[in-house]
């Protein structure tokens, strides 16, 4: 009986290159917010699934780009994970390629866009766990692709001849894994950032904290206009 390595979450991001991401974004908000945008959309989601990290998983951030950036290298320690870089001719090639590293060595293995927003750490624990018993776990998005998907076994076909970045996604994955015998099991739905009414959506639903008060410290000094009536 073979023993089953730790299981991997991989967060898939693009390296923070104004002019490179969020085109979509960028398009309506400019270059310099949507770069912005970027960087916060990425650290909101890592910072939502490192507890994972304490659950019985290992963690891996993998690179669209110049992985080696000051700021992928923060990225991955906000993540508590391993940095990783991406190669494939496009996103359904990269994952495989990434899906591939772990589940021909026995260890499964769940993707998750970086951009995610809504994704939580128990959702990809569940999966985690789904994938004891199916072939494949999935959570489609509100957009008609998928935010999180996962799997126990090598299936290199299920990413080609996939219409990547339309309302399709999903849908012929779906077929996919039917046409290949692949038991699945589908997750909850989940959502990302896309556009500028996805940005808007987001800042309503994740309003950053309130800054902390400013600490209070007891001077010995006397106050300036006390001093000058004396």
């Amino acid at each position: 009986m073979s023993v089953l390595l730790t299981p991997v979450v991989a967060v898939f991001a693009r390296a923070p290159m104004s002019g490179e991401v969020k085109t979509r974004l960028a398009s309506e908000i400019g270059e310099s917010a949507a770069y912005q945008a970027h960087l916060e959309l990425v650290k909101h989601t890592l910072l939502r699934l490192r507890p994972v990290t304490r659950s019985g998983m290992f963690a891996e951030l993998w690179i669209a780009g110049t992985a080696g950036m000051v700021e992928c290298r923060e990225w991955a320690a906000i993540l508590n994970g391993r940095l990783r870089q991406q190669h494939g001719a496009d996103i359904g090639a990269a994952m495989w390629k990434c899906l591939y590293t772990h589940v021909n060595l026995g260890r499964h293995a769940i993707v998750v866009g970086g951009d995610v927003v809504s994704i939580t750490a128990e959702q990809v624990l569940e999966g985690r766990d789904r994938l004891m018993d199916v072939d494949m776990v999935i959570s489609p998005a509100q957009d008609g692709g998928y935010g999180m998907i996962g799997l126990s076994i090598l299936a290199p076909d299920l990413f080609r001849d996939i219409p990547w970045g339309t309302a399709d996604v999903f849908e012929r994955t779906m077929q996919k894994a039917a046409k290949l015998g692949l038991s699945t099991h589908v997750m909850p739905t989940v959502w990302d950032v896309d556009n500028a009414v996805d940005y808007a959506r987001f800042k309503t639903t994740y309003p950053p904290p309130p800054p902390k008060p400013m600490p209070w410290h007891y001077s010995s000094d006397p106050p300036e206009d006390l001093e000058n009536a004396r």
